[in-house]
Formats: structure tokens, sequence, C-alpha cells
């Protein structure tokens, strides 16, 4: 509300203050007046008690935790010799013993469907992609415009899950790799005017925005057979890396599928995320340093000033030019594979990029031709009859 009242240009600039104040203390009051009225009222509808799945998980987490603290405090008790018996005296801890990753009578005893488990372990996956996202952003190796972007997904995922399920997951997982209409805009700008500057900056997002999500994935992957497994059962957890196998494949597919038109500008953006990370550890080692007293304060400070400068230019966005590698695509074409590379330039300047989404149809029949197209990356297929053929990188067609 404080917000939206502020932006109104309505409001001449010198009430902005008294507005401010005025709108703050409204939603300061509105939370006072809430939180005693609105406890009482949840207590009484009963909205305040968990449902029976969230008790069955809590109860199987509890169980699971008793069981490892105790193993931990086993092992403390042998690597400093301390009497074993003592190791089981522990208070709050319920005399457990571990028998297996999956397979723990206590933890079987403990009612929760296959399906609350799956649907248990989907919504865990989206809040930790949103928590892997938040870290990735404290740890400066991702921008605030993609972790947005990455935390929009996640709360879709969420979202999809409570309503259907499995299916509602992959149904977002699928709709994350559709082309946006921005970039479908875009492409129709560069195809009719061949306006290049939205193309270009949306396929560089795009590019961020997939290698990212790879990163993520992973991480997921690794959290899910650490983490869950335990929690959830093996037969859970096979479904669930299948479901993120699904999206890392199609990332993968995605991400292969630029690089084969911009190698360079990949590479690039594959060094910048080396940079980030490199970066990341040298503040965590200018700050160990600072703890152990073996710089001052001022040394540290200056360190940090110097951190900060160089992330701000790894902050900016990479410019991505769609000819910009012409020359190398156009090389990788049979009919001018043969040609010196000052007469390739010559050719590329009589040439322009085309970006083709898949699916999307380029030329149909019937049509009046008036370009030749040279494939440098993908396959293109071309429906006649009786069957169809498929030209593939270095072939062209048009030229009839």
């Amino acid at each position: 509300l404080a917000l939206s009242v502020i932006e109104n240009p309505a409001i001449p600039s010198e009430y902005e203050p008294l507005v401010t104040v005025l709108a703050t203390g409204l939603v300061l009051f509105t939370l006072f007046v809430s939180g005693p009225t609105l406890r009482p009222l949840l207590r009484l509808l009963g909205l305040d008690r968990l449902s029976p799945k969230e008790a069955a998980m809590r109860d199987r987490v509890l169980t699971l935790s008793d069981l490892t603290i105790r193993e931990h405090v086993r092992a403390v008790a042998r690597e400093n010799s301390i009497d074993p018996r003592l190791a089981e005296q522990i208070p709050g801890l319920r005399d457990l013993e571990y028998q297996g990753e999956e397979g723990d009578d206590e933890l079987e005893q403990i009612a929760l469907s296959a399906e609350d488990r799956l649907e248990t372990g989907l919504l865990t996956l989206a809040n930790r992609e949103a928590e892997l996202y938040f870290k990735h952003l404290a740890d400066r190796t991702l921008s605030s415009s993609f972790a947005q972007t990455g935390l929009a997904t996640a709360s879709r995922l969420s979202d999809a899950v409570r309503v259907a399920g499995l299916e509602g997951y992959r149904a977002i997982a699928r709709d994350e790799m559709r082309p946006s209409r921005r970039l479908r805009l875009a492409l129709w700008l560069h195809h009719s005017f061949g306006w290049e500057g939205l193309l270009a900056r949306l396929l560089a997002e795009r590019f961020e925005i997939v290698m990212t999500r790879q990163v993520i994935l992973r991480e997921l992957r690794l959290f899910t057979g650490k983490s869950l497994r335990p929690l959830l059962g093996g037969e859970t957890v096979a479904v669930l890396r299948q479901v993120l196998n699904e999206r890392l494949d199609a990332h993968q597919r995605s991400l292969a599928a630029l690089e084969l038109q911009y190698p360079s500008y990949a590479e690039r953006l594959k060094t910048r995320y080396l940079m980030r990370s490199a970066l990341r550890y040298e503040e965590m080692e200018y700050r160990l340093k600072w703890s152990e007293s073996l710089i001052t304060q001022e040394i540290y400070n200056e360190l940090l000033a110097g951190l900060r400068r160089r992330r701000v230019d790894l902050d900016k966005q990479m410019p991505l030019e769609l000819g910009m590698e012409l020359t190398e695509m156009i090389g990788r074409v049979a009919v001018f594979q043969s040609l010196p590379k000052e007469r390739l330039h010559e050719v590329a300047k009589r040439l322009r990029a085309r970006v083709a989404l898949p699916g999307e149809r380029i030329v149909s029949v019937g049509e009046r031709g008036g370009s030749m197209f040279f494939i440098s990356a993908g396959e293109v297929e071309v429906r006649i009859k009786p069957e169809p053929v498929t030209l593939s990188d270095g072939e062209f067609f048009g030229e009839l």
C-alpha cells in the first residue's frame, strides 16, 4: 500500500514524506490489530494445527533426526574414549537403532502414503530450488534479475504441485522451456524487418537463464539423493530424480542448440560464471585471513572494495551480436569450406543470421522464394512425400 501510494504521480513531491509516514502507520496499525485478533480465530477454526499428512511428516523427521543424532553421539564417544553407556543416556533421545537406508522399523510405522511422500518431495524440491536461487544471489554468482526469474518458476512449481501433483510439476517444467511472448515478438521483428537489438538481448538472457538452471538442477539432484532418500524412501526419490533428469535434459538440449550457434558467447558466459565463483572464494579467503588476525581491518576493507569493483563489471550483461560469429558459422557449410578466410568475410557481408525456434515453419510449398538458407547449426525437416527429408549442419535449401 505504501509503495503504491508513493508511486502515484498525482501526489506532489513535497507531500511524499507525509504520505510515507501515514501509509507506514496504517500498515503497522493493521498488523497490531490483526495479530491479537486473528490468533484466537485461527485456534478456534483449527487452522493452527498440523494436518494428518504434516503430522506424519513431522514424526518421520523427528525419528530420523533422533537416529542420526544418536549415531553422531556414539561416534563422538568412541573417538574420545568415553564410556559408550553414557552416550545411551543422553536425555531427549529415544533408544532407536538405525537399521538401514530405507527400512527402519520406526520410520515405516509412521503412516505416510506413497502419494503423500511424492507430493511432499515435489514441494520440498520447489522450496529448495527457491533457497538455492537465494544462496547463489547471496554468493553473487547470479544476478538479481535472473534470481527473480528462477524464484518465480519455483513458486509456480510449488503452486502446481498443490493443485495437480506430479503432472502439475511436469506441466510447469515444460512451460519454462517454451519461448516467451517477448522472444516470439523479437523473432518476428527480426524476420520481418531485420531488427536484431531486442532479439539479441533476449537470446542472451535465455542463454544465461538456461545455464543457471542447469547448475541449480544439478544441485537439486544431489540434494535429493543425500537429504530426501532417508526421509521419503528409495521409490519416491527415484521418481523425483526422474523428474529432475527430465528438466535437466531439456535444459541441456536447449543450451547445446544455443552453443552450436554462438560457441564463443557460450564460452564467455561460462568463463564469467567461473570468475564469479572465484570472487566468492576470494572473499571467503580474505574473511578467513581477517578472522585469524593475519591482515588488519584496513587491508580487509581495501580488498573487499576491490572485489566490489570487479563484481560490478561482471554483473553487466554481455552483448550478443547475432552476426558476430557469422563468418565462423558459414565456414561450417560445405559449399564455402574451401574459401579462404577473407573470402568468407565477403560472403558473410551478403548474408544475415536468422534464428528459428523448434517447430517454426521457415518456408512453405507454393510460396514465392526470395532467399537461400544455409544451416549453420541444428536440423530442418523438409515435409515432402513419400518420406520427409532431414537437413542438418552444412546443408542448404531454398536455392531453387
